[in-house]
């Protein structure tokens, strides 16, 4: 079903952009880019999304561009190119600035925080996320801080904020994805890296 799904959206992004309809080709890519990675072809998926910002910034749709920007990045995070899903989250962060905000803009910030191991920027994302009833970006924000305690040979910290973390996505346990908690399963590798 997910297969024919794709091949569908495939066809209407096409359809949408030889028509002149970049922000319509947009949002099928944007949608063929979630059911790529739902098929585990992530690859693909970052190839799709990246078509999907350039259709909607064509189409002047800045908040959609931002979204696929930020799956994108997640992707890349997960392979473990750093520098390439900073410049997004940065572009990100500096576009939801100027827009006044909505959804994204703390995940994308907590995001690049993560990357960046800004400890108090981070603590202070996840005050923010537990103030408005953010579960994923509380999920994400303890994930990263339990990366950064493993890093930090921290052990006995990390599985307590790992531990918070799985709490806090048990509130809303379709809202974050295991795949999509790279932090937690770096932590993890760090954990049972430093047990060897």
């Amino acid at each position: 079903r997910l297969d024919e799904a794709s091949h569908a959206l495939r066809e209407a992004a096409e359809r949408s952009r030889v028509l002149g309809f970049p922000g319509q080709a947009a949002l099928h890519l944007a949608s063929l880019g979630e059911v790529e990675r739902q098929l585990g072809q992530d690859r693909r998926a970052v190839r799709t999304l990246r078509r999907a910002v350039d259709q909607a910034m064509v189409g002047g749709d800045g908040r959609l561009a931002a979204t696929a920007r930020l799956h994108v990045a997640q992707l890349l995070r997960a392979e473990g190119d750093g520098p390439a899903a900073r410049d997004l989250l940065e572009q990100n962060v500096e576009w939801y600035a100027h827009a006044g905000g909505g959804d994204g803009a703390l995940l994308s910030t907590c995001l690049l925080v993560a990357e960046t191991r800004d400890a108090p920027a981070l603590a202070s994302v996840l005050d923010e996320a537990r103030r408005t009833h953010d579960v994923p970006v509380q999920v994400h924000a303890l994930d990263a801080q339990a990366r950064h305690a493993a890093m930090a040979a921290q052990p006995a910290l990390a599985l307590n904020l790992l531990g918070r973390a799985d709490e806090a996505a048990a509130l809303a346990p379709t809202a974050v994805p295991e795949r999509e908690r790279h932090d937690k399963r770096q932590a993890l590798s760090l954990l049972v890296g430093s047990e060897r």
